[in-house]
């Protein structure tokens, strides 16, 4: 099954170029990440991942400075991403 998941994503980076789809929240973009997760840890590891993802992007997030100037993100199921996390797009400057 590893492997159908895997097609899958690799169908969905071929048929869909960079420029058509959404951007993503993450720096590490949500399909990168669940092929990683699924290579490393097999078909549940990476159908876990996708549903992590799934819920946590989502409209509702919004970003925050630290004291010490570190752009944080705060996502719609409560989770913080630290600026490294980020996706360079949303971060300032």
């Amino acid at each position: 099954m590893k492997w159908l998941l895997l097609l899958m994503i690799r169908f969905y980076w071929k048929a869909f170029p960079v420029r058509f789809r959404k951007q993503c929240l993450f720096r590490e973009t949500c399909s990168h990440y669940v092929y990683r997760r699924a290579q490393e840890q097999g078909f549940s590891g990476g159908l876990n991942a996708l549903v992590l993802r799934f819920r946590q992007c989502r409209p509702g997030y919004y970003s925050f400075t630290l004291p010490g100037g570190e752009t944080c993100l705060c996502l719609a199921d409560k989770t913080i991403l630290r600026q490294e996390e980020i996706a360079l797009h949303l971060l300032p400057g």
